[in-house]
């Protein structure tokens, strides 16, 4: 017992927790164990941990945070309004497991923003920067072994993904999707992308690194995810701008940057392509050719669009009814209610494939209006770090903000909203909120 309290208050263990849980975040199908259905992640161990160990502060101060926080309320009520709308739900078990995930996660972002100090960001950083470097290069490599003919327990790839789908293969790493590797992609990338923007001098570490990520996010052949990058390098330069942070020189090198990471990844898929088994996929077309092919398409085999499809009947099942506008349909509720309340036995419940449909669709327009309102606060309050000392703080809130602006756009092209590595990034965006009003 002397041992544990002695962890719980050791003032290192807060910091070490918070790198551990970053360091993790990509780490969502390799390594993890399938427990009753659901696939036990490490980040999800030291999700827990922190959970407890927030809780133990929070009782320990009397829950003040939580009385004085507004985004830390604002979080609450939305927890309280997903569990109101299990009641309207068609299949309770469905709405329950949702529920549990989402709660879990956000839950996740609240013990970040408790546990949180400005001295632990640098650890932080560092977490962020070695994991990124570790599962982009473990991308490459499932790509040229998937190409190689290694066997799929080799490289990790989903078959699903591989060269013989595509021409080529989507490389998605350790992560479940390459569209959730992508989405994971873009907080390393936006936090490098501010520090190029900014400094004037550079050596070869950042800009290398940045190469890597964002070739790997290419070879996702993730549309969402580009665009999203695409969003993201606007926004970033837009704020830095403001802030006088941005140099002609530095400007210049990103561009340089960015073409060159077009044109590894580019000379990868030319230079090590195969003849595709099934040409009704590619027309027999390889390297950028059926790269270009596939990044137009919006299903595998051509025969149309099946996320347009899905958002038409979000669309639908939505205007169908003025409770639902307001109230919703419950959570995870898409599924059922176009498959009759029947799981496909392969690909399990449909999903939307467009967060802000689903979002509208199972949570009405108030469930809506909070995390909207929410997240508004929070950017706000975030963007205001960098308004006087542009330090480390305001270098990374500006990344943030901009990740989350690319989030918002690939959250168009798919729906999951109980992300581990969105609500850490939340979390974070909402502590560093919070110290700067102490600063004020």
């Amino acid at each position: 017992m002397n041992s544990l309290k002695t962890f719980f208050k050791a003032k290192t263990t807060d910091e070490l927790l918070l790198a551990a849980l970053v360091f993790f975040l990509p780490f969502e199908r390799i390594p993890s164990i399938d427990i009753f259905g659901v696939s036990l992640r490490l980040s999800f161990i030291v999700a827990g941990v922190i959970i407890v160990r927030a809780l133990l502060v929070l009782v320990k101060t009397r829950f003040n945070l939580v009385r004085q926080d507004l985004p830390v309320k604002m979080l609450l009520v939305f927890v309280f309004w997903i569990l109101v709308t299990v009641l309207i739900a068609i299949n309770v078990p469905r709405a329950l497991q949702v529920v549990i995930f989402t709660s879990f996660t956000i839950m996740t972002a609240i013990a970040v923003r408790v546990l949180y100090k400005p001295e632990h960001l640098k650890t932080i950083i560092n977490a962020l920067l070695w994991s990124a470097l570790l599962v982009a290069t473990f991308g490459v490599y499932q790509y040229f072994g998937n190409m190689a003919g290694l066997p799929d327990w080799a490289t990790g790839m989903r078959s699903m993904y591989s060269w013989q789908i595509f021409g080529f293969p989507r490389i998605h790493s350790t992560a479940l999707e390459p569209l959730y590797y992508c989405s994971y992609l873009l907080i390393p990338i936006s936090y490098l992308l501010t520090q190029l923007l900014r400094k004037k001098t550079m050596g070869w570490k950042y800009p290398s690194l940045f190469v890597l990520l964002v070739a790997s996010l290419i070879m996702t052949l993730s549309r969402g995810g580009v665009a999203a990058f695409i969003g993201m390098l606007i926004v970033a330069t837009g704020m830095l701008i403001a802030r006088k942070q941005v140099t002609v020189k530095s400007f210049g090198r990103v561009a340089g940057l960015v073409v060159a990471s077009i044109g590894v990844s580019m000379l990868i898929i030319n230079l090590v392509s195969r003849e595709p088994l099934n040409k009704t996929i590619t027309g027999g077309e390889k390297g950028s050719a059926g790269y270009t092919s596939q990044l137009k398409k919006t299903s595998l085999d051509g025969s149309g669009d099946d996320r347009g499809m899905m958002r038409s009947q979000a669309i639908s099942l939505y205007t169908d009814n003025g409770r639902r506008i307001i109230v919703g349909i419950g959570p995870g509720q898409f599924g059922p209610y176009i498959q009759d309340n029947k799981a496909d036995s392969v690909g399990g419940w449909k999903v939307v494939n467009n967060e802000t449909l689903e979002l509208l669709l199972e949570y009405g327009l108030i469930g809506a209006l909070i995390l909207g309102i929410f997240l508004l606060i929070i950017l706000s309050k975030a963007w205001q770090v960098s308004k006087s000392t542009f330090d480390l703080q305001a270098s990374v809130s500006v990344a943030l903000i901009a990740y989350i602006f690319a989030l918002l756009i690939q959250y168009q092209t798919f729906s999951t909203l109980y992300i581990m590595h969105v609500w850490v990034v939340i979390g974070l965006l909402m502590a560093l909120g919070a110290n700067s009003q102490k600063k004020a």
